[in-house]
């Protein structure tokens, strides 16, 4: 424990990950499989960020979590917080660049409290799921929200169960994209490649 460390298997454990490091072929496989695992868990965790910001309740999004922060318990969480990279992120998007890997946790954020902003009636109004099936969870927040998320990789099917209040022309605020509902959009074309769709009605 920390006030009694077992100061030699401490020491095995170090010299253990050390030594595995050194050999390259196991670091070159394991790299290969930490990327297709981190692809998957970036894909996962933005899902639930969309989520996080538009279910009922008040978003939470912890001191500096604004960008990719890989780190543990304590101490690492508490490390100082680079506050002037994000507003020079920030700004970046703000002024029309595309979000990258490495802002696009950034991204979401910020397009979601804008539109929070934007339709402060619809957040603190009605929540209304949209049956999907098992691999997307859909709903509206009031009338002029709505959102798609598919929680598992892999195909989406194309059916989903709109109310007849979804009818009408949208915009996705991440992608720019717009779709006509319901006739002219199916699931997968509203979740698109990111698996993941924050759509705003226009007009």
């Amino acid at each position: 424990n920390w006030m009694s460390p077992d100061e030699e298997h401490e020491a095995a454990v170090q010299a253990f990950a050390a030594a595995v490091i050194e050999h390259g072929p196991f670091l070159y496989a394991f790299e290969g499989f930490t990327a297709r695992v981190a692809e998957a868990g970036e894909r996962s965790a933005l899902g639930q960020l969309l989520l996080k910001l538009t279910s009922p309740g008040i978003p939470d999004v912890y001191q500096g979590d604004e960008l990719w922060a890989l780190a543990l318990v304590d101490p690492d969480n508490r490390r100082e917080v680079d506050w002037e990279q994000r507003r020079a992120l920030l700004g970046e998007l703000r002024a029309g660049a595309q979000p990258t890997r490495e802002t696009r946790k950034l991204h979401l954020i910020w397009r979601g409290l804008e539109l929070r902003a934007r339709h402060p009636e619809a957040f603190g109004g009605a929540y209304g799921p949209i049956p999907a099936g098992d691999d997307v969870c859909a709903f509206l927040r009031g009338e002029d929200v709505l959102v798609a998320v598919a929680v598992r990789d892999g195909a989406v099917g194309g059916a989903w169960e709109l109310p007849p209040v979804a009818a009408g022309r949208w915009r996705d605020v991440l992608t720019g994209a717009e779709h006509e509902l319901p006739d002219r959009a199916t699931l997968p074309a509203v979740l698109g490649p990111a698996g993941r769709a924050l759509l705003e009605r226009m007009g």
